[in-house]
């Protein structure tokens, strides 16, 4: 498109609102008309039912509808000759519009002279040719709402837009619905005349509204060639997405044209037509309730695992296998519950999924082609279902004495088995920015995910901040990503217990993606969060926060070197283990000693053994010497489990302590087996559990220097056994060491406790038996 000449327009926040507002309102009025001048229940049931045409030319109807798309073609040459879109598009549509009150003038026709065979053909080709004029201009209208709306709104734009029309819709709707069944004094035709009549004037104002929303310069701005032309036929990947496109398309279009006049018909179902109004209202209200989170899951993960959801939608239409006069009234409402449901994904995400995979530049000629050829591959869909139809009407397979395979089913099996086809080859298109659809199921498919709905329009709101607080709070797990955008502009609320929730939030959620803002707050010295930015980039793991939180270690705040010190501790990086080795050997801070050898606990860095038995042995304080002897005990022994050793009631804690005493008794000699290879001599294994018993009467006594020398000599008697052949004690660590790493560090630890218990406290000598026995009972049997 040539937009040389175009004078810029910028679009400020206001501008954008108020025009997004104006689409918004102008898509009610584009409701009012598609609901009954287009081929939806409401005309289908006019033109087959009450006017007499028969399934094959609606079908014909539906087709003629479809390949008129190739119309979107030409646009890309009238767009390409015009500086500007605005005009042509508001021209043209409005003609579109124009074409409904021809449907009028026949209902109105036909209620004075009676149906004659040539309104039929009169509404197959005003209809048609209405969409000639629509489909030469509409690419326009999606490359200007592309230009105007940002790419990281639009899906939830749309979403919202959807809702707000299809309320609208079910009002409307059901009101002609019910409508149609009460006046029944009054003429049929002249009824359905004033509704169509009604429908033209909603459309018309729809497109003169959009007379008040501003055009954006397109990036379109050199004169369309040739090779713009048909340089989307050169992007595979954007061909396949058309194709398959249209295929689904197809598809429904075998069959859904069918379903109202076969649900009213009285040779079928039979009922009212009120049922279309119910059915319309269930469904509208799941799509209203349902398309602002697929608009939201689109923005957060792609647009095609959307689309391959909403092929889906045969789930629904599997209900018509088994409705009959008899069952309608339960039948109808679950079908349309479940139409409800994936429909939304289908159709938004179809053209969502156009807008992502069109290029800014070109777009129109992309979008023309888009329409095109899904237009073209569609086209066949109704007619292949209307013929079906008619063709098999008085064929009838039964199956069971209430049940029998008849017409209907023929062209539902066949919709069912395209739309699997469907989702297969939609799976083969690439998205640049979307995910698997493995990935999108598994964080959609949870019970969580309705709680995650529920906060989002906190989190996006202008609530209190004790609100917000509230909803950050309850994000507890990665499968809340959805709400991960909302989450970090949290980062810059003014309220600082927000700021400090929304950090922790993103921490629980897990997602590479808050990264950067989480680093951006972290290095900023102004922050106030910059903990809870560490800790948070720490739970998420990501390397790429590796080098800010090694600079962190070096922070004049305290708070903020223990905090980077705990988030090396989910690194797994070589580096992280050096630097807190480092921390654990030279800081001066008990503070940092402890978060550093738990942070390598955590890690697995069992080379912080070395470390941490002398730094604990010198410590003076209690709750550092729980921290470290936590921290040794994960490294040795199963991570986790030790810290109800320490912590808690003393009450639980003793119950706890028997209980550990009785495990290693009654363990170590399969774990002895496992290391060693071989069974224990039962003379060894009598001698070991007597010593052990003697362990726990002095250490219930509370004489624990007592105690642990006699675990001493049991751990000594262990480590001759373990190292058979080694003659030496001095030796018996290298030979320990090609057994089990673990094990030989055990052994160290007890030999350098021996020589470092003679100046440690009491709680540690106690700490330090514990973590021994900690090793031998190993892992519950359960665990094994």
């Amino acid at each position: 498109m040539n937009n040389s000449n175009v004078k810029d327009v910028k679009i400020s926040s206001r501008v954008l609102n108020r025009s997004m507002n104006l689409s918004i309102i102008a898509g009610t009025g584009f409701t009012l008309w598609f609901s009954v001048a287009s081929t939806q229940p409401i005309f289908n049931v006019f033109f087959t039912n009450v006017f007499g045409a028969t399934s094959a030319q609606l079908g014909l109807l539906v087709s003629l509808i479809q390949l008129s798309a190739v119309f979107h073609l030409m646009a890309i040459f009238v767009y390409g000759s015009l500086r500007t879109r605005k005009t042509y598009f508001i021209i043209m549509h409005l003609i579109h519009r124009v074409f409904a009150l021809i449907l009028a003038f026949v209902a109105f026709m036909a209620g004075r002279k009676g149906v004659q065979p040539s309104y039929i053909t009169l509404i197959i080709i005003s209809v048609s040719l209405s969409w000639v004029f629509s489909n030469s201009s509409a690419a326009g209208w999606w490359s200007w709402m592309a230009d105007l709306i940002p790419e990281r709104m639009r899906g939830t734009f749309f979403g919202r837009r959807s809702s707000i029309m299809q309320i609208v819709n079910i009002i409307w709707f059901m009101g002609v619905s019910i409508l149609l069944d009460t006046l029944t004094s009054f003429n049929l035709f002249n009824v359905y005349g004033v509704i169509f009549l009604f429908g033209a004037a909603a459309g018309i104002l729809d497109i003169v509204l959009f007379i008040f929303v501003p055009e954006p310069p397109s990036e379109d701005t050199e004169k369309i060639s040739i090779s713009d032309f048909f340089e989307p036929l050169g992007n595979r990947n954007f061909l396949l997405s058309a194709v398959t496109s249209g295929l689904g398309v197809f598809a429904i279009n075998v069959f859904a044209p069918f379903t109202s006049p076969y649900i009213t018909s009285p040779d079928a179902v039979g009922a009212p037509n009120t049922w279309l109004g119910i059915m319309f209202v269930i469904s509208q209200m799941m799509w209203i309730l349902t398309v602002p989170f697929w608009g939201i899951v689109m923005d957060r993960f792609g647009r095609k695992p959307v689309v391959m959801m909403g092929c889906l939608v045969f789930i629904g239409y599997l209900g018509y296998v088994a409705l009959g006069p008899g069952n309608y009234i339960f039948l109808l409402p679950v079908i349309a519950l479940s139409v409800g449901l994936f429909a939304p994904a289908f159709w938004e995400g179809l053209n969502q999924l156009m807008l992502s995979l069109t290029p800014s530049k070109n777009r129109t000629a992309y979008v023309s082609w888009n329409f095109a050829i899904i237009g073209l591959v569609s086209s066949g869909g109704a007619v292949l279902g209307g013929t079906i139809k008619d063709r098999t009407a008085r064929i009838s397979y039964p199956l069971t004495e209430n049940f029998s395979l008849t017409s209907i089913h023929f062209i539902l099996f066949i919709c069912v088995f395209l739309l699997i086809v469907t989702m297969i080859l939609f799976s083969f298109v690439k998205e640049t920015r979307g995910k698997e659809l493995g990935f999108v199921v598994n964080r959609i498919a949870r019970p969580g995910i309705f709680r995650t709905f529920a906060s989002m329009g906190t989190l996006a709101g202008t609530g209190s901040s004790r609100s917000v607080a509230r909803a950050l709070r309850s994000i507890d797990d990665s499968s809340q990503d959805l709400v991960l955008d909302d989450v970090m502009d949290r980062l810059y609320d003014p309220d600082p217990d927000v700021r400090e929730e929304a950090a922790r939030a993103l921490g629980r959620i897990g997602s590479n993606e808050a990264v950067e803002a989480l680093v951006d707050q972290l290095r900023d010295s102004e922050s106030t969060i910059r903990t809870q930015a560490a800790r948070a980039l720490g739970k998420i793991g990501n390397r790429d926060a590796l080098p800010y939180l090694l600079e962190g270690i070096n922070d004049p705040s305290e708070d903020v070197q223990n905090a980077c010190t705990l988030a090396l501790g989910y690194m797994g990086d070589e580096e992280s283990v050096r630097r807190l080795l480092s921390i654990i050997r030279n800081m001066g801070s008990d503070r940092l000693a402890a978060s550093g050898a738990d942070a390598a606990g955590k890690l697995g860095a069992i080379e912080a053994v070395w470390e941490i038995v002398p730094r604990l042995h010198s410590s003076l304080n209690p709750v550092l010497t729980g921290q470290l002897s936590i921290a040794l005990a994960n490294l040795l022994g199963e991570p986790g489990r030790f810290y109800r050793l320490v912590t808690g009631k003393s009450s639980q804690r003793e119950s706890n302590i028997s209980s550990l005493f009785a495990s290693a008794s009654r363990r170590f000699p399969q774990m002895l087996k496992r290391i060693g290879g071989r069974a224990v001599d039962p003379d060894l294994k009598g001698e070991i559990s007597r010593k052990l018993k003697s362990v726990k009467r002095y250490f219930d006594e509370e004489e624990y220097l007592s105690s642990f020398a006699i675990l001493r000599e049991a751990v000594s008697m262990i480590a001759r056994f373990l190292a058979e052949g080694e003659t030496e004690v001095g030796d018996y660590f290298r030979k320990l060491y090609l057994l089990d790493r673990k094990t030989a560090l055990w052994w160290w630890f007890v030999q350098e406790a021996s020589h470092l218990i003679d100046e440690a406290t009491e709680e540690v000598v106690k700490n330090d038996i514990l973590i021994i026995l900690f090793f031998l009972a190993g892992k519950p049997e359960s665990d094994q």
